[in-house]
């Protein structure tokens, strides 16, 4: 059975039908920052007054993430855990606001990627004769977004590792890459 590593944190869902997952603290090398965050978060300290560093086992469930699970999209709120017990002496998150926020957010985002057009244009083909050969464009909505990555391996070992994700979730769209370059033991 899953535990969850946040100080008072019981694991029980706070209702009765609701049903709790837990989750790995972020492993792949390109999300050390991310599970930094996590860590810092959590903000447990050890005997000795370090802070504390998850282990392969250790989980944080779901109670803990704006609207109860983990989103891989770096602008959601429930990116990082955010919710903790009283204990933290934290101020409250309020979910519903933080998920609007991130909503209107997004939508913002899209819009900037569109534009209408309302006009009415008459096409001629100039190389073929007029009959027949036109077209009435109306009320045309594009839609555009364009991404691109260049990357250029500048590896000491002929074997590097190049691992590439992507990940679409709602309307957005979030990928990682990483270059992997093997340890060599001599």
């Amino acid at each position: 059975k899953s535990r969850c590593c946040v100080v008072g944190c019981d694991g029980r869902p706070d209702e009765a039908n609701i049903k709790l997952s837990y989750y790995r603290f972020p492993k792949k090398p390109y999300e050390s920052e991310r599970k930094n965050q996590w860590i810092k978060a959590v903000n447990r300290k050890n005997p000795d007054g370090t802070l504390w560093q998850p282990r392969m086992e250790s989980r944080i469930c779901s109670k803990h993430f704006v609207g109860g699970k983990v989103s891989n999209c770096q602008s959601h709120p429930a990116y990082y855990p955010s919710i903790f017990p009283g204990m933290y002496k934290r101020k409250e998150v309020n979910e519903q606001a933080a998920l609007c926020r991130f909503e209107r957010a997004k939508r913002r985002s899209s819009s900037k990627n569109q534009f209408t057009t309302n006009r009415s244009e008459h096409i001629e083909d100039e190389g073929l004769s007029t009959s027949g050969n036109s077209m009435l464009i109306e009320d045309v909505q594009v839609s555009t977004s364009s991404v691109s990555t260049q990357v250029h391996f500048d590896s000491p070992h002929e074997s590097a590792k190049f691992e590439f994700f992507a990940c679409q979730e709602d309307d957005g769209f979030s990928t990682y890459c990483c270059i992997v370059d093997p340890i060599r033991v001599t």
